[in-house]
């Protein structure tokens, strides 16, 4: 955990209610965008975790395949899909992993549009009340100092913990050839 954290940690507990008068207003986006990051966090874990099946580069050249006699005979024979005979069988795992991937591959995509709706002032929210927080001199914690410091630390594990997650999975190149456009526009360069 970085310092910031502690340091934001301490103060809340050595502190009392300058910070603001419904603390909810700051605690309630900070909880929603943990839960977004760690719904975002189990979905690259999830594709992280799903193994690529044997034979993996045949298929990706029989899907290639198929997908380029299909635009030439489309283009050639508009409103027609060429006869099967001219497709190349996919196997039934590759063609199961195929599928999976993308639904993962749109449900990153979602929660990285979430993610980029309140990343940023959800970040804002905690640097501005921990400044505050470090600015007051008190000797006691009320209930809202706890609240808030409970929002700040998950926030900040969360935080951490999709970074890991979009981190290994940006590194696998088995995976990253699907989602290599969705990590980049959502979750690098935060």
């Amino acid at each position: 955990m970085n310092k910031r954290v502690l340091l934001i940690v301490t103060a809340i507990c050595a502190s009392s209610g300058a910070l603001a008068a419904d603390v909810s207003q700051t605690v309630n986006p900070l909880v929603e965008a943990t839960k977004i990051m760690d719904r975002c966090a189990a979905i690259a874990h999830k594709i992280s975790a799903t193994p690529v099946p044997a034979g993996h580069a045949e298929a990706i050249a029989v899907a290639f395949h198929n997908q380029e006699v299909t635009k030439a005979h489309t283009t050639a024979n508009p409103g027609k899909l060429p006869p099967p005979e001219m497709l190349k069988p996919v196997p039934p795992d590759q063609q199961a992993f195929f599928t999976m991937i993308r639904a993962e591959r749109d449900a990153l995509q979602k929660c990285g549009e979430d993610f980029a709706r309140v990343h940023k002032p959800a970040h804002a929210l905690v640097k501005t009340a921990g400044d505050a927080l470090e600015k007051e001199q008190v000797t006691t914690a009320t209930e809202d100092h706890k609240k808030l410091g409970a929002a700040m630390i998950a926030y900040h594990k969360s935080s951490e913990n999709l970074t890991a997650a979009i981190a290994s999975l940006s590194k696998d190149v088995n995976h990253q050839r699907y989602l290599g456009g969705v990590i980049e526009k959502y979750f690098l360069g935060r």
